[in-house]
């Protein structure tokens, strides 16, 4: 009837429908916001470790003595790319992480 609430029909992840109050949906997309704004700042912050890496190569590459540190910044760049899912990428940085300066 009247009192009832307005139910809105939503598409789970999972595939299930569900039923949900208007109080319920909003509490869904708020949750969803927060998730959303979680992952853009893990994707910040990998990537400002990533361009801090690339720096520390750049510089460790311009100092005499420096090998082992650049050697080392190239290593954690491969490391980056595997966890990215870039093989590609990784191969080169461990390959650029054995070659001298």
């Amino acid at each position: 009837g009247e009192d009832e609430p307005a139910l809105w029909r939503v598409a789970m992840p999972d595939g299930d429908v569900e039923d949900l109050e208007e109080g319920e949906l909003t509490d869904a997309l708020q949750a969803a916001q927060e998730e959303r704004s979680a992952a853009q700042e893990v994707e910040a912050i990998l990537e400002a470790a990533w361009e801090a890496l690339e720096m520390a190569v750049a510089l460790h590459a311009q100092l005499e003595g420096h090998e082992l540190q650049r050697s080392e910044a190239h290593e954690r760049l491969g490391d980056a790319a595997m966890q990215n899912d870039q093989p590609e990428r990784a191969k080169e940085e461990y390959g650029d992480a054995e070659r001298p300066a």
